[in-house]
């Protein structure tokens, strides 16, 4: 991404040469980072958390806080986006979606990007599930 920009920018102020698609780009690396790379995130256990009184719990108090905010959290709100990105990725995929900018990102490109809306949560889910797999395993 910063070899992206860096082209972007000697293209745009040393060429006077625009390329939208690549601006463009820049936008939906960003999306695919923080979507795809949000299991990836709890799995190494470096999600955001007030940790001020969670670090100084006991283990047990750790795993049932977080199976709690698995149970509580992140399934329903999961399964919240699932449902209200549904429509919306299948709109986009049923109408050959393409840029709205001219020279902007080709077809495939915009469905793919905006199907990661679905690919998150799932993703989440599974990661969740594995959590909760291990800390029952680890109970017992």
């Amino acid at each position: 991404m910063v070899l992206t920009t860096m082209l972007i920018v000697i293209l745009r102020y040393g060429f006077n040469l625009g390329a939208i698609y690549m601006q463009e780009s820049l936008v939906w690396f960003h999306s695919a980072i923080f979507l795809l790379g949000s299991a990836y995130t709890l799995q190494q256990n470096e999600h955001v958390r007030v940790d001020i009184l969670y670090r100084s719990f006991s283990q047990k108090k750790q795993d049932w806080i977080n199976i709690m905010g698995i149970l509580i959290f992140v399934f329903p709100v999961c399964i919240y986006f699932i449902i209200v990105s549904w429509g919306f990725v299948y709109a986009s995929w049923s109408v050959n979606e393409i840029s709205r900018d001219a020279g902007g990102l080709p077809y495939p490109a915009i469905p793919i990007l905006k199907s990661m809306l679905i690919i998150m949560p799932i993703t989440l889910i599974l990661q969740s599930l594995s959590i909760l797999i291990k800390t029952k395993s680890s109970k017992t």
